[in-house]
């Protein structure tokens, strides 16, 4: 009941905070801990603040908007029935002004609609509710795919992974729902009316990808969402070849040279990867052949084909390529029967010049050119009386120049990187390396925008570990500028600099963790300044508690307005901290009797709620027999004052 309580207060200040305070970023921190608290950890909360939570679905903020479409989705995972409260929300943020809103939402309509299916699909007890929630779910669903034909190849592209999930999704094969729909008695979803809606779909995306406004963007998207439907419901595989022959004849016409390759290039892809599905062995010699107009070799071919005998490869491959091997034939004769005119034309020449000198004869002339591994043969009229001579100029000048290339290929050096590269100065380096981690520090709004901010999070870490100084100072200036936005980036660098210590990325390293130590005792010495809940957290989830960190945390605990707060946390630490619970345990036992009395009567408070646990019993009365004694002096040992180091060793 008490956590109950406390994850209850902690979400009103979390709402309220993102209703009234701080930037568009922070309040969405605050909604997603809102979110992480509901869904993860207390789900029964769901329904008491579902209405306050989408309060937010107006606000001016799209990433707001865009955290709430994300709260939805979650939620509907977790209860499909909630589609009946926020399928109007929905309705809402599927028309707004900002496309980004939209993109989202239609992408998390991917898996609720699935989601709203299959639990329908399950419902024995269909109501009004539920009905007009299904007819308000076609609407959504309706204009949803009424913008497959948008201006805007952002949101084209997700309609079409959104069609791509509704043809698999309504397909009979589909194992969430088709089990429960065998009889057409449902209420609301008819069998035949969803194979039908199917059909539909797959038509329109059919007639999508060959259209001739069809953008670059969106053709990949169609013909990814194409192949992986045709991977999954294999009927439909000969209409799916067609259409990548129809793409592969009307590319040229439609895009530029770089775009028709790539497109192309992805096309062949996708049908090397449908080669190694079964259902497509019957169509492997049109695939193949498919494959070799596309530029595909035949080793390609033979590494994407399943196992089978080496000989029926072969085959396979022969008679995919006798008709390319026909052309080459036919030049071969034409080259030969060229050049046996010509030698009976060269006979002729000589004899009729024996005879007569005078009469002008058309005969042919032999140039034979080595280009390629191909003979070309070019024949010209030329007078018989000069035939001799410029056959003895022409095979001279060809000599001369074979002697040329072949003294340039002598003369030719063999091209060296070292030879036309300078190294850096190393002051020129580090100025570089740190220009460079500056503007990925400042790239922090573009990588969210973008979704790769976890790789920014680990590629910045990774650096502060593996450079100087100069890097963990920059580091901790920019957390330290906003520790509240950012703290996740500090633990991050935390948790690094523990793997590191350990040795885990460097093998036979030996293990140091004073850099680790001095990492966590100045992020912990900044928080207990500024953000008591940050220094507690951090405390509780950092991977190792050094000596140096227990010491920061007992400075806390003395201060009068951190003590309860301070000693609450090593409470915690002790529950939950095994391998050090009896070094906290001292602490705690050591400022019950410190010269402050409200860190005593703190101190004392708690150990007393711990002497309740049979586990602690033991430690905390040897310790009040040893120094309940000293009660008896006049006055107090230097024992009772000094630090929890040398009261151990006096101890032992």
């Amino acid at each position: 009941m008490i956590v109950y309580l406390i994850i209850f207060l902690k979400i009103v200040d979390l709402l309220n905070q993102a209703l009234f305070y701080g930037k568009d970023s922070d309040r969405v921190q605050h909604l997603r801990h809102v979110q992480e608290l509901i869904l993860r950890k207390d789900p029964s909360l769901l329904n008491h603040f579902l209405e306050e939570v989408l309060n937010f679905q107006t606000d001016k903020s799209s990433e707001v908007k865009k955290t709430i479409i994300s709260f939805i989705e979650e939620a509907c995972q977790h209860d499909p029935k909630l589609i009946i409260k926020v399928i109007d929300s929905l309705h809402l943020l599927l028309n707004d002004e900002n496309i980004f809103v939209q993109k989202k939402l239609i992408l998390s309509m991917i898996s609720i609609y699935k989601s709203t299916l299959t639990w329908l699909s399950k419902s024995l007890l269909v109501d009004k509710h539920i009905h007009s929630m299904w007819q308000c779910m076609t609407n959504i669903k309706t204009h949803i795919i009424s913008m497959l034909n948008s201006d805007d190849d952002r949101l084209c592209t997700v309609v079409i992974k959104f069609i791509e999930m509704l043809i698999l999704t309504l397909s009979r094969y589909e194992q969430d729902f088709s089990k429960n729909l065998s009889q057409d008695d449902h209420k609301i979803l008819c069998r035949i009316q969803l194979e039908q809606e199917e059909k539909e779909m797959i038509e329109k995306l059919f007639e999508f990808t060959i259209s001739q406004h069809i953008s670059s963007v969106n053709l990949i998207a169609a013909v990814e969402a194409i192949a992986n439907i045709v991977r999954q419901r294999s009927g439909y595989i000969s209409r799916v070849i067609q259409i990548f022959k129809v793409l592969h004849v009307n590319l040229s016409s439609t895009f530029i040279d770089s775009q028709v390759t790539s497109l192309r290039n992805i096309i062949k892809l996708k049908l090397f990867s449908l080669l190694k599905y079964s259902p497509v062995y019957n169509l492997q010699p049109q695939i193949t052949t498919f494959l070799t107009d596309l530029g595909a070799t035949q080793a390609e071919i033979l590494k994407h084909l399943p196992k089978a005998t080496s000989e029926s490869k072969r085959k396979l491959i022969a008679s995919t390529n006798e008709n390319s091997k026909k052309p080459k034939n036919i030049n071969d004769n034409i080259n030969s029967n060229l050049i046996k005119k010509e030698v009976l034309s060269n006979d002729n020449v000589k004899s009729n010049m024996n005879n007569n000198i005078g009469q002008e004869q058309v005969t042919s002339n032999i140039t034979n050119v080595r280009n390629d591994d191909r003979l070309f043969v070019t024949s010209s009229a030329f007078d018989s009386k000069t035939h001799l001579a410029s056959t003895k100029e022409t095979l001279s000048i060809c000599t001369d120049l074979i002697k040329i290339s072949s003294i340039q290929q002598k003369k030719t050096k063999s091209f060296k990187l070292s030879n036309v590269i300078k190294s850096l100065e190393y002051d020129e380096m580090q100025r570089m390396s740190l220009d460079s981690f500056h503007r990925m520090l400042h790239a922090e709004d573009i990588c969210e925008r973008a979704g790769v901010e976890h790789v920014r999070q680990k590629m910045m870490t990774s650096l502060v570990c593996l450079f100087e100084r100069s890097f963990h100072n920059t580091y901790e200036e920019y957390i330290f500028t906003d520790v509240h936005k950012r703290y996740d980036l500090a633990f991050s660098w935390l948790y690094q600099e523990y793997v590191y210590a350990n040795g885990y990325l460097t093998p036979n390293k030996k293990k140091d963790f004073s850099k680790y130590d001095n990492i966590l005792c100045r992020l912990l010495e900044y928080l207990q300044e500024k953000c008591d809940e940050l220094f507690s957290r951090l405390l509780r989830s950092a991977p190792l508690i050094t000596d140096n960190a227990l010491s920061v945390l007992k400075q806390y605990c003395q201060d009068e307005n951190c003590s309860y707060r301070g000693m609450n946390l090593l409470s915690n630490l002790i529950f939950y901290r095994i391998i050090m619970r009896d070094k906290c345990l001292n602490i705690l036992l050591n400022f019950t009797h410190n010269e402050n009395i409200s860190v005593r009567n703190n101190a004392i408070h708690i150990i007393k709620k711990l002497y309740e646990k049979k586990e602690f019993q033991q430690s905390i009365e040897e310790y009040a027999l040893k120094y309940l004694p000293y009660l008896r002096t006049s006055r107090p040992p230097e024992i009772l004052f000094c630090d929890d180091k040398k009261s151990s060793t006096s101890e032992k």
